[in-house]
This record gives C-alpha cells, sequence and structure tokens, in this order.
C-alpha cells in the first residue's frame, strides 16, 4: 500500500478540473467553442480553504452570523478555492464571461446551481485522488468532473 494514497491535506492542494453541468439535466454545459465549460477547483481542505475559513473568524469571531453574512461567507469560501475557469464561458446573452474574483463572486451568489456543484465536488476527497500510478506531469489534475 502507499501511504501517499492516505494523505488528502496535500491531494487538495493541486486544483482538479469539474466540468459544468445542466443543474436539471447533468448534461454538460457546452461553452462558445463547442467544448465542455470548466472550473479548476482546490480541495475543501486546501490552505486557500483553511485561509478563507480564518478570514471569516478573524472578521465575525464566534458571533452568530446573519443569513446575508453566511451567504457572503460562502460566496468568498468558493471564490478562494476557485483557481479559475475554461476561456470557453459565456452567459445567456452569449457575452464572454473572464475569470476574475468579483466575476466569480456574482456567479456564485447569483446561481444556486453552480455553487452545490462546486461544494458536492470540492467534498468529495475521491476528486482529488492522486493516480495510482504517478505520473511526471505537473499541474492540473482531472477529477471525474461531476
Amino acid at each position: 500500500m502507499k501511504l501517499k494514497r492516505l494523505d488528502t491535506k496535500s491531494a487538495y492542494e493541486i486544483p482538479v478540473k469539474c466540468t459544468i453541468t445542466d443543474a436539471f439535466t447533468s448534461d454538460q454545459l457546452i461553452g462558445s467553442d463547442g467544448k465542455p465549460m470548466e472550473i479548476y477547483l482546490y480541495g475543501a481542505e486546501s490552505e486557500q480553504a483553511r485561509n478563507a475559513v480564518r478570514e471569516k473568524d478573524r472578521k465575525y469571531g464566534k458571533k452568530k452570523l446573519t443569513e446575508e453574512q453566511v451567504a457572503e461567507f460562502n460566496a468568498d469560501f468558493l471564490v478562494a478555492i476557485t483557481q479559475g475557469i475554461s476561456p470557453n464561458w459565456e452567459g445567456d446573452d452569449g457575452s464572454a464571461i473572464v475569470y476574475t474574483r468579483a466575476v466569480m463572486r456574482e456567479l456564485y451568489k447569483d446561481n444556486d446551481g453552480l455553487r452545490l456543484q462546486v461544494i458536492r465536488f470540492t467534498s468529495d476527497v475521491s476528486e482529488y485522488a492522486p493516480p495510482i500510478c504517478p505520473k511526471s506531469s505537473k499541474g492540473l489534475s482531472s477529477g471525474s468532473g461531476s
């Protein structure tokens, strides 16, 4: 047995590709270039995620958060674990969606389906599993994508 297969903390530090799907049909959403729309995500236990939680704790302390504050934190948390998106994202009007933290924050706040998909994906450690036979390539891994 390889002990690396037990190291989930390190696995979460490598962003993984998640293919975006329709919230109702689970069909892949196709971007402006005819290819699936993708988002690149650090794991729910990554350093980015831990920093977002520390920032919330610093900002609010132990006081109970209002519904609005919870929504703000959720959006900030998801932005913190988002490394980027594929260049083929487009809005309903056909306009290009370009990755910025501010754009992603609004997308997460306004789109329950996107928010829930990202939460589910990043909470599933199997999406971040290192290969059984390690490859020498570095960079983005590819999770199962849903």
